[in-house]
């Protein structure tokens, strides 16, 4: 019997054989008929995608599936990001976005004992994601306002004024917070920091506390009864982009917000699978 779909073909193009436009869309017959030529055709190389392996992480309710990258600068892991990757039959064409500070921490945070703590924060750091300092306080991932030039300030501003305040913290969408200064810095315990506005900010928490940063900041201790230190989130005289970083320092977790773009060698930052690219 004939194989149904070279008849489909050659019927397409009886019936458009008349018409400048021969190149067939169903089956494999893809071009015009007449041009192809009998024989054998050797077997050409085909590039594979890249293996990656990928973290299923709960998430307001949900699930992130994420990938790690690095140890590299921020903006190299975050072009590695664009790339495109296979991980299995149900992912076998995928890319990712960099996460924002509330989804690298929740994913960080998720089995930490057991996979981020001894997987990087053991010897290595986390990069978050973007901040912006000024002369106010500490915008968490205000993204569309960070420009290659600098940051927008009239984008900064709107993005400010979207946001309810809940419990000191501005809370936006797409994981936008902004806290003033005056949140505690420096050596402190787990439980004053995840309480803290800081923390919350980062894991946009409408709660009096960020479980997540809790939950990470616990299994540290200093001896004195000190789980983490924050330092470098100065005020500056204009709005300017850095990337926040949580490592392991002396015993404690450290929070660090004064890095820019590529000045941490050696950091793994979370790309989410991006669905939309998909």
């Amino acid at each position: 019997m004939y194989d149904l779909r070279v008849f489909k073909c050659f019927l397409h193009y009886y019936l458009r054989v008349n018409t400048e436009e021969k190149v067939f869309k169903g089956g494999f017959c893809r071009k015009d008929m007449t041009k192809i030529q009998y024989g054998v055709r050797k077997a050409e190389h085909v590039e594979q995608l890249p293996e990656i392996d990928l973290y299923f992480t709960p998430h307001l309710g949900g699930v992130l599936v994420s990938a790690r990258f690095g140890p590299k600068w921020y903006n190299k892991n975050t072009e590695a990001m664009e790339k495109h990757y296979k991980n299995s039959l149900d992912f076998p064409n995928i890319t990712f976005r960099p996460a924002t500070t509330a989804e690298s921490i929740s994913i960080a945070s998720y089995d930490f004992e057991n996979l981020a703590k001894p997987e990087i924060f053991d010897s290595g750091w986390i990069q978050a994601g973007r901040i912006v300092l000024d002369s106010k306080g500490v915008y968490a991932n205000p993204l569309t306002a960070i420009k290659q030039e600098g940051v927008d300030e009239a984008e900064l501003k709107r993005l400010l004024g979207k946001a309810k305040k809940v419990n000191g913290v501005w809370l936006g969408d797409n994981d936008f917070a902004f806290t003033e200064y005056g949140f505690k810095e420096g050596v402190q315990t787990a439980r004053e920091f995840a309480e803290g506005r800081l923390a919350r900010t980062l894991t946009h928490t409408q709660g009096k506390v960020s479980s997540d940063l809790l939950n990470i900041a616990q299994t540290y201790n200093d001896g004195n009864g000190n789980s983490v230190k924050v330092r470098y989130f100065d005020k500056t005289n204009k709005p300017v982009s850095r990337v926040v970083v949580l490592g392991f320092l002396g015993g404690l977790l450290l929070v660090d917000g004064g890095n820019l773009n590529d000045l941490i060698v050696g950091g793994y930052a979370s790309g989410v699978f991006d669905e939309k690219a998909a």
